[in-house]
């Protein structure tokens, strides 16, 4: 901070070029006991009374400035700001006098009542002139409406600005553009803002090649600028009845476009870019940062590139979607129309009353809200979950196959016949871009009655046999009669839904929110996103590869975890599933729902698995112990009171309940806290993996129990039959089991029978579901004790 010193031949011109400027508006020059020069000086966060702060390039004032008290008792407050940068919410207080002849502001400059502001040049973001303040924009080339503001004839001439519905564009006298808009935030009180007309440079070149030329501080009527690489230019740029051509290069925030032309191939522009009236904007390559935002009367094709969050179509913009990614919260407004053909769309999806959405392809993500009085036609695409249809909606799906809860819906005969969904249960059926689709009020979508439609189409032919990828192009899903195998470095995306058929994953990838219904899908490597569905009729396998977190497994399906496969957190076994853990691992938080049943026999299962009141819990091991409710600190052996194959039920929850599984895993579960009461749970010794016939050894009447059956397709898990993988088929991973363990145990005494159990009480831990011997709710019969 400097006190009357004039530190520079250049601060000296400016300080004289503004207090020529204040003498003519004030008639005398303002004296100020403390003169602040940014640089060398810092701003600090206000200043206040008989202070001027000068900011110049390469100078800053941070965020939530304040020129002047807020109160309004600060006095003889000058900023003048010629270059550099100022942060969001900029406060000119009462008594304050601020003019801007250059620099870039941030969003939130406030013109408070009592201060007066002049604007001669600069980039200024959202702006907000409050009753009883003076804002004088200097310049030319002032159009509001689309028409000249009227009034300004010859330099020197002003006129108050009234517009209720504030659109204003101009030149001001640095050559800067300045678009200021209620849509971008900008608002003008009533006798606030004043245009003076002043002469203004000469528009330039009408081609500019940067960064080979310099860069011009806004695009005017007529002129073309092509950005490439290592171009950059800034915030709050501005262009009016122009064109704009990135191929490279950096465009900060705050873009703001009318009447112009931007074709984006590559490059990056910030966010905040805002897209106005007779704008037509192509974009295929680069990226654009959040908010990017089309507005009246603008078209806004999109064939690739980036776009980042909070995306919208503001009232009757027009906006083409081909390709590209764009990011969540997007938002289509009253009168806008928005056609998706390809690309995706991140989560919260949202159409509003009034607008129109024609959905032919891509892919949209979770949360999908079609509001009171939208217009949404679906003949294609990918949804994610929590898709709702809000009364007086209108959805249209135009297509095939529909079933409801696996069954025909009556009245759809022949095409353009059409029929309202009553409710919503489990409806599946194909697009006429061949995309198989699943909506159910299982995973959080919601029809309103009288806003869903199907209406019969066409629909691609079923393809026969095997599709193998990627040696050929991934469907758009699969359906009945459809078998796909996706192998190393096939990738079918995001939101893939299967609905009959087969789908085996032996390498390949599907991304997040994969759905299967009637489906028999097998993983044995590769990867599964989060967020797999597996609905009734449905029979997953996953012996290798990931499955991501929050997969869920529906009434009526069944999960088979065995070998190397895993399955991440917050893994959910529903009313009505199967579960059965053979091998591998699962996650944090596995939860066990009412009527659900769950059977573990080897792998690791996390410590923090949770049993829900009413779901069934089947353990099966080599060893057992629990916590002794008459003395917490110790545990009860139950291993010597079991005999092979029979179950026992565990009443206790108190504490613990350890030991080692049948594949010699050990496992913890702290059923005094996680397990519900209500929950049934109960133990059963099998002693020796690989000892198929329990006759405590695994040698070569074990090896013949799986001969037998060489390559048949057995009850899941039926040691009897050869399947200790427990995957239906008898194969060489069986085979693996059994010469894996081989002679482990005792040999029986020659001619000594064997403890065979009888099939009946075998076939419950063989599916390890013990459904088949277990009667009644609580699975206990043929032998089974309680403990």
């Amino acid at each position: 901070m400097n006190r009357y010193v004039n530190t520079s031949r250049r601060f000296a011109i400016a300080v004289s070029l503004l207090g020529s400027w204040c003498m003519a508006q004030t008639g005398a020059a303002q004296v100020f006991t403390t003169i602040i020069n940014v640089p060398p000086d810092v701003a600090s966060a206000s200043i206040g009374s008989d202070t001027q702060l000068n900011l110049f390039d390469n100078g800053a004032i941070g965020d939530l400035f304040d020129a002047g008290a807020r109160d309004g008792t600060s006095t003889n407050v000058e900023v003048n700001i010629s270059g550099g940068t100022v942060g969001p919410s900029f406060f000119a207080n009462s008594n304050s006098q601020v003019n801007i002849t250059g620099g870039i502001f941030q969003d939130g400059f406030f013109a408070n009542t009592g201060s007066n502001v002049s604007i001669s040049g600069g980039r200024v973001g959202s702006f907000i002139s409050i009753s009883g303040s003076t804002v004088t924009i200097i310049g030319d080339e002032f159009i509001s409406g689309g028409v000249p503001v009227a009034g300004l004839n010859v330099p020197g001439d002003s006129v108050f600005f009234r517009n209720g519905s504030l659109h204003l564009t101009g030149t001001l006298t640095d050559g800067s553009v300045v678009l200021f808009s209620a849509g971008a935030g900008d608002f003008f009180s009533t006798q606030t803002a004043k245009l003076t007309l002043a002469a203004i440079p000469a528009a330039g070149p009408s081609v500019i090649n940067s960064p080979a030329d310099p860069t011009p501080p806004g695009l005017r009527a007529g002129q073309t600028l092509n950005l490439a690489a290592g171009a950059n230019l800034g915030d709050n740029f501005a262009a009016v009845g122009a064109t704009l051509n990135i191929d490279g290069g950096t465009v900060g925030r705050g873009l703001e476009i009318e009447n112009t032309s931007v074709t984006m191939t590559g490059g990056s522009v910030g966010s905040d870019f805002r897209v106005f009236a007779g704008s037509n904007v192509h974009i295929s390559g680069g990226s654009i940062g959040n908010s990017f935002t089309p507005r009246s009367g603008s078209h806004v094709t999109i064939d690739g590139g980036v776009i980042g969050d909070n995306a919208a179509a503001q009232s009757s913009s027009r906006m083409t979607i081909n390709g590209g990614v764009i990011g969540g919260n997007f938002d289509v407004f009253s009168g806008s129309t928005v056609n998706i053909n390809g690309g995706s769309i991140g989560d919260f999806f949202d159409a509003n009353r009034s607008s129109t959405v024609n959905i032919n392809g891509g892919v949209l993500g979770n949360s999908i809200d079609i509001q009171d009085g939208a217009t949404v036609n679906i003949k294609g695409g990918r949804f994610g979950q929590d898709f709702d249809a809000f009364g007086g909606s209108f959805v249209i799906f135009t297509g095939g196959e529909f079933l409801m809860d696996g069954q025909p819906i009556a009245g759809l005969s022949g095409p353009g016949d059409r029929v309202a969904v009553p409710g919503l249960s489990t409806l599946t059926g194909t697009l006429e871009d061949g995309s198989a689709f699943v909506f159910s009020s299982l995973a959080e979508d919601d029809f309103d009655p009288g806003t869903v439609f199907l209406q019969l189409g066409t629909v691609p032919a079923i393809t026969p046999g095997t599709i193998g990828s990627p040696g050929s192009p991934v469907p758009n899903g699969v359906r009945a009669g459809e078998r796909l195998v996706l192998s190393a470095g096939a990738d079918v995306g995001d939101h893939f839904a299967a609905v009959g058929g087969e789908l085996h994953i032996i390498g390949g990838t599907a991304g997040f929110g994969l759905e299967v219904v009637d489906t028999q899908m097998a993983i044995s490597s590769g990867s599964v996103g989060d967020g797999l569905k597996i609905y009734a009729g449905s029979t997953v396998d996953i012996s290798g590869g990931t499955v991501g977190i929050q997969a869920k497994a529906f009434v009526g399906s069944t999960v088979n975890i065995f070998g190397e496969g895993s399955v991440g957190d917050l893994f959910g076994a529903l009313t009505g599933s199967t579960v059965n853990i053979f091998g591998g691992s699962v996650g944090e938080n596995f939860v066990a729902f009412s009527d659900s049943t769950v059977n573990i026999s080897g792998g690791d299962v996390s410590s923090s698995f949770r049993a829900f009141v009413g779901s069934e819990i089947n353990i099966l091991g080599q060893t057992f112990f629990k916590t002794d409710p008459d003395s917490p600190g110790d545990l009860i052996d139950l291993t010597a009171g079991l005999t092979p194959g029979v179950p026992i039920l565990i009443t206790s929850r108190v504490g613990q309940l350890t030991g080692t599984l049948t594949d010699g895993s050990a496992f913890n579960f702290n059923i005094g806290s996680f397990f519900n009461s209500q929950a049934t749970l109960t133990i059963a010794l099998l002693p020796l993996a690989g000892d198929l016939d329990f006759d405590g050894f695994v040698g070569i009447a074990d090896l013949n129990l799986i001969l037998s059956q060489w390559n048949q397709n057995v009850t899941p898990g039926d040691l009897l039959l050869g399947d200790p993988t427990g995957d239906g088929f008898v194969g060489i991973e069986d085979l693996g089991v059994v010469l894996g363990n081989w002679n482990a145990g005792t040999p029986p005494v020659a001619g000594a029978s064997t403890n065979i159990p009888e099939p009946g009480t075998l076939g419950i831990f063989g599916l390890l579901g013990l459904a088949s011997v277990v009667t009644g709710r609580y699975g206990l019969g043929n032998g089974a004790v309680r403990a």
